[in-house]
């Protein structure tokens, strides 16, 4: 095997691994203080067990982490399809993180004030790096 196709092996097996760290780390940390959900609700009849969640939501990760990897070794992107610049497309791109996080502090908020309060900054230096983005672009 040529060391370029190891690369490109390492490359998509690290491009399948990423989308699924975070899953996981949530499963590590959970695992001793959760129940089986499906366990104690009721669910429908066709309800598949837990386990089959689990394995198809890692295949999808590693599906979605693959096909990452391949567009981004194509040199495809996005803004080249649409006619945007790169620029532009960092801001929607920030523009809708911005919406997610103030959104989630106000998901927070309505559970419990201080939770919302505590992640209240995020959203400020959100909105700083959002408008320091803009700033860059208008000045170039």
């Amino acid at each position: 095997m040529k060391p370029i196709q190891k690369i490109e092996i390492l490359q998509a097996l690290i491009a399948m691994l990423i989308p699924n760290v975070g899953p996981l780390l949530i499963i590590i940390a959970m695992n001793s203080v959760t129940i089986n959900i499906l366990d104690v609700i009721r669910t429908p009849l066709l309800t598949p067990p837990l386990w089959v969640f689990a394995l198809l939501w890692c295949f999808f990760y590693c599906v979605i982490g693959y096909a990452s990897n391949i567009v981004f070794k194509t040199k495809e992107i996005f803004g080249e399809w649409t006619g945007l610049s790169k620029a532009a497309l960092a801001i929607i791109d920030l523009a809708f993180v911005d919406m997610t996080a103030m959104h989630l502090i106000y998901l927070f908020y309505k559970v419990k004030h201080l939770a919302g309060h505590l992640i209240s900054p995020y959203i400020i230096w959100l909105c700083f790096v959002t408008l320091f983005n803009y700033a860059i672009i208008q000045m170039n």
